[in-house]
């Protein structure tokens, strides 16, 4: 499996708290967490095209299956263009499941986001993803790629 770096989990923590934040109040992680998979298909899809977007996905979420099963059901319906509503059922589930899923949700969404960040990274570079990063979400990560950069 292709396990994120610690620094792809901190950025996809970033990712989702930025989109919590940016959000009117009733939007809970599920919301936030498919939000932030929209901006970052309307940032690369230009770049890479909704097919390779859509492939970086299908691929993330096979890898990320192995600690999350659940995922191996939404990678099927995403590769043929059904997101995000499948993968917003299924953070749903799993946040209405116990008293411990939203943690669950977090952490899924999370490692499934880093191994995204991760992928991206190793297809285009990690300079290149921070820069798109950044143009998606400016507040949170322009500071940090000046600093990367100087």
């Amino acid at each position: 499996m292709h396990t994120p770096k610690e620094h792809h989990l901190e950025i996809a923590r970033c990712l989702i708290a930025a989109e919590r934040r940016g959000a009117p109040s009733d939007v809970g992680l599920a919301e936030a967490s498919v939000r932030a998979f929209d901006k970052l298909f309307a940032c690369l899809a230009p770049i890479i095209g909704s097919a390779g977007v859509r492939s970086i996905l299908v691929r993330s979420l096979k890898l990320t299956a192995a600690a999350f099963p659940e995922l191996a059901t939404v990678a099927s319906p995403v590769d043929r263009g059904a997101m995000p509503a499948d993968l917003l059922a299924l953070l749903h589930a799993y946040v209405d499941s116990d008293d411990n899923g939203t943690a669950k949700a977090a952490e899924m969404i999370t490692a499934l986001s880093a191994t995204f960040v991760a992928l991206l990274g190793s297809l285009v570079g990690e300079g290149l993803t921070a820069r798109i990063l950044a143009s998606a979400w400016p507040d949170v990560f322009a500071a940090k790629l000046s600093k990367e950069t100087t």
